[in-house]
């Protein structure tokens, strides 16, 4: 599967993601998923966010584990939760005032 934003496979995605509802089936494979993965991948890709993992046994990316969450609160504002998680990941520089 290429990294590249643009061509993930939803299908893929939504058969391995451990959903369970039909409003989770719904929500993989809707637009707002595909539109959502591509924002949670531009901030993997962007070196100013810290999107890695501590815990080392999550099999879920931080993707995968975000588009989780997503599917199972569908009426969560994807601009505000988007604006929030940008906020809780982006590195910390040390202020040199």
């Amino acid at each position: 599967m290429d990294t590249k934003p643009d061509s993930i496979d939803v299908k893929q995605l939504h058969s391995s993601a451990p959903h369970k509802t039909l409003a989770q089936d719904r929500f993989y494979s809707s637009e707002r998923c595909q539109g959502a993965r591509r924002m949670l991948q531009e901030l993997v890709d962007n070196p100013v966010y810290d999107t890695k993992s501590s815990r080392d046994t999550d099999s879920l990316n931080f993707c995968e584990r975000h588009l989780d969450y997503l599917s199972r609160y569908p009426n969560m504002e994807l601009v505000d939760y988007m604006s929030n998680l940008k906020l809780m990941t982006r590195k910390r520089t040390a202020y040199k005032g």
